[in-house]
């Protein structure tokens, strides 16, 4: 800290936290493909329910090497 205050006049701001965000994205994580490819699935079919949408995203995951996600809680 005391050799980036002495390069910088003693400036405080240079102390300050660099923002946390990364400044490259990387790829579509497991989950985000599973959310893409519901959405589109919704489009085309918008009827379609959780139930009726389950076997589609277990192909979708199996094809994708990606984890199955649950359907969630019966309502």
């Amino acid at each position: 800290m005391e050799k980036a205050s002495r390069e910088n006049q003693g400036r405080l701001e240079v102390l300050n936290d660099e923002p946390k965000i990364p400044k490259e994205k990387g790829e579509l994580t497991g989950i985000q493909k599973c959310v893409e490819y519901i959405k589109k699935l919704r489009e085309q079919y918008p009827r379609l329910g959780k139930d009726k949408i389950k076997p589609f995203l277990d192909e979708f995951c199996k094809l994708n090497n990606l984890k199955t996600i649950s359907c969630g809680a019966k309502s």
